[in-house]
């Protein structure tokens, strides 16, 4: 019987090409594995026992399973002998043996030991280091408290996202979102102190939900839901994690068209919210609280007119405030290091934005600020401080050029291909506009380290002598793109722009292009009596005004004259988005902002209803329509695949040109002769992450 058994077991070998040699070598990489091992555990010659795990490396590789096993184990040899090979021999588990998931599951653990264990010897000699910890092209957003995880929102999928910044695995957290009535998609996101679980904001329609979930998206649950004023938008999450810190909009019955916020406190247990106290119509931006919840620091006006902000304690019983920072700069960004010893904040005192810090004891200001780091340059953002006093910040690296070529709009080819227009200040310079003439190119150019709160600055090149004027002007950059995109007015002398005189008072500017004048055309008042817009254009008559109001339903027509203002289209569904008016100030054409965005609409300047000229395929996006100089016809940017279209305003299919803009984000601009094409080149941005080490005065060398 027994004999049976065995032949039998041998043809069912043999049928599934399983031979005699596969269990001779099963056999022996046994033998040698548990020699290996017995030299490691047993005798501790280390190095024999490195040995015999490369041999089954090398001899077996076909056994997936014992040479992961091989592999891990070489690691715990070096790891005993205190080399660093041990590092390099975790990773190659990870690298050649991703399907064994149990020994890449403790190789992780091994090199995350090693990391900390690292970064203890390194905080040890006390020595200020700066290191990159994650880089991509998709945005970052917040850092975990113990500095390993990361999350950011997908605009594609339109999802949350986590991404572990040590293995480089990615995951989602949220569901798929969508544009579609009705609109669902993520919004800000905070981590609890034990970097287990996270909130965040998600949108259904006009109703908003707070949500909390474990990292990996298990055991998700709704903490509280309602109308955008009746959920708190998350700041900070507690210490003890039993509060979420956070801001409560509200509107102000004196004047319904402007809104307040409540700093207020949320129980996680039930849901329960405190209200602190009012902002008082003061902005504010970061909230955080003190490890024992008896405090918060935020960045606030100190007035309402006073722009610049400084730093605030405010007591989460009385609401009372302190000021801790009191300086004409602007202030921001209050961080406290893990041990309460010190704030931390971001400040412009010296002429450009540094990293400041001031020691605290018992929770009151101990002397003045002292710099940390000058000059952090554009795209930095402090994004927290973790458990072991690592700051980390993120860096958003962007570079633009102006760039020109020449195409044939009716046929689509490209005359000459797009060649670097001579300027200076290379990376800084986008949004070019030719003049109605001709004769100029206006583009904006970004320099300095004021970030998008810096004073406008456009170049404008004379195309005839190649002399070129900085204008600079007095008006800060609002908060949407097409605040810097320079529209002319008809006569080639002056630019319109939308900019911002203060936080309060914003508005459509001419600014003459030789003396710098600036002439107002209409403004919001400081009350904020109005609901004002974006977006202005003005008609060849140098009277009329275009420009959509501030929640993009309302197209709307003022004569600069009169100062009567018209509504020339009002969407009850949709937002409107993209205008451009046609030279010939006949029509504007537009997109719908997400829905039905990949469809071309025109409306005539004198009113009626919108007509639909075309659509590109399905799930594309129509960005920044212009004209052809004739007003027949209008070339648009298909967001995904970066082509241009050109659509006759009759209607049809739309012609494909061959020049692909593969790196540009924004508009483009045709010269009146009607060949001559201008565009911002835009290599894809980059999204860094950066650990700041022993930074903190006591400690810094």
């Amino acid at each position: 019987m027994k004999m049976k058994k065995q032949i039998l077991s041998l043809v069912i070998l043999l049928v599934f090409g399983i031979g005699p040699g596969f269990l001779y070598s099963q056999d022996q990489t046994g033998r040698i594995f548990e020699e290996a091992l017995y030299q490691e555990e047993s005798e501790g010659d280390l190095q024999k026992a490195i040995d015999l795990y490369q041999k089954v490396i090398t001899e077996f590789p076909g056994n997936r399973e014992m040479a992961a096993k091989a592999q891990l184990h070489i690691g715990l040899c070096y790891e005993k002998m205190g080399q660093k090979e041990a590092e390099k021999a975790y990773k190659l588990v990870l690298e050649n043996y991703p399907d064994q998931t149990a020994m890449v599951a403790i190789a992780n653990e091994k090199l995350m030991k090693l990391e900390r264990a690292q970064s203890a010897i390194e905080r040890e000699d006390n020595t200020f280091k700066i290191r990159k910890v994650y880089s991509s092209k998709e945005d970052a957003y917040v850092v975990s408290p113990n500095g390993r995880y990361l999350t950011s929102i997908d605009w594609e999928t339109i999802c949350l996202n986590v991404h572990d910044m040590q293995t480089g695995e990615s995951w989602r957290i949220s569901e798929k979102g969508t544009w579609k009535d009705p609109e669902q998609f993520p919004d800000t996101s905070i981590w609890h102190p034990n970097s287990k679980q996270l909130a965040y904001w998600w949108f259904i329609g006009e109703k908003v939900e707070l949500r909390i979930a474990n990292f990996d998206g298990k055991d998700a649950r709704v903490l509280s839901s309602g109308l955008v004023g009746e959920v708190l938008w998350p700041a900070d999450w507690s210490q003890d994690g039993k509060y979420i810190l956070g801001a409560l909009e509200r509107i102000i019955q004196e004047n319904p068209r402007e809104v307040d916020y409540d700093i207020a406190l949320l129980t996680v247990a039930d849901g329960s919210v405190k209200i602190i106290k009012s902002q008082g119509g003061r902005h504010c931006r970061f909230y955080n609280l003190a490890p024992d919840n008896s405090y918060l620091l935020c960045d606030l006006q100190p007035s309402p007119d006073v722009e610049a902000m400084d730093i605030f304690k405010i007591d989460i019983e009385t609401g009372a405030e302190t000021q801790l920072v009191n300086h004409p700069a602007n202030d921001s960004a209050p961080f406290l290091s893990p041990n309460g010893n010190y704030l931390i904040f971001i400040s412009d005192r010296t002429g450009s934005r540094g990293l400041w810090a001031l020691k605290m004891k018992e929770g009151q200001a101990d002397g003045e600020p002292s710099q940390l780091k000058g000059d952090l340059g554009n795209g930095f953002s402090l994004k927290n401080i973790t458990a072991d006093g690592s700051l980390m910040y993120g860096i958003w690296k962007s570079t633009w050029n102006v760039n020109t070529a020449m195409l044939d709009f009716k046929s689509g080819k490209v005359i000459s291909k797009p060649e670097r227009h001579p300027q200076r200040y290379e990376g800084k310079n986008f949004m070019p506009f030719w003049s109605p003439d001709g004769k100029y190119l206006a583009y904006a150019s970004m320099r300095g380290s004021g970030g998008w709160k810096q004073k406008m600055l456009f170049v404008i090149h004379n195309m005839e002598t190649g002399e070129e004027l900085e204008l600079q002007t007095d008006l800060a950059i609002g908060a949407s793109m097409g605040w810097l995109k320079p529209r002319w007015t008809p006569d080639s002398k002056s630019l319109l722009l939308h900019g911002s005189i203060s936080r309060y008072v914003d508005g459509f500017y001419l600014i003459d292009i030789k003396t710098g004048k600036r002439t107002r055309i209409l403004e919001k008042d400081a009350g904020g009596n109005e609901k004002f817009g974006f977006w202005p254009q003005l008609a060849p008559d140098g009277n009329t005004l275009y420009y959509l109001n501030s929640d993009a339903r309302k197209l709307m027509k003022y004569d600069i004259s009169s100062g009567e203002k018209t509504i020339l289209h009002e969407s009850k569904k949709r937002e409107i988005y993209f205008t451009a008016l046609s030279p010939d100030g006949n029509h504007l054409a537009f997109r719908h902002s997400f829905k039905t965005a990949n469809e071309l609409w025109i409306i005539s300047s004198y009113g009626g209803e919108p007509q639909y000229i075309g659509s590109l395929d399905e799930g594309e996006y129509i960005d920044w329509p212009e004209w052809t100089p004739d007003s027949r016809q209008i070339i648009v940017i298909a967001r995904k695949s970066r082509e241009l279209y050109v659509f006759p305003i009759e209607g049809g299919k739309p012609t494909r040109m061959d020049l692909l803009l593969k790196e540009s984000e924004y508009p483009v601009s045709i010269h009146p002769d009607g060949k001559r094409f201008v565009f911002t080149h835009s290599p894809k941005s980059v999204s860094e992450v950066w650990a700041m080490e022993n930074f903190l005065p006591e400690v810094k060398k």
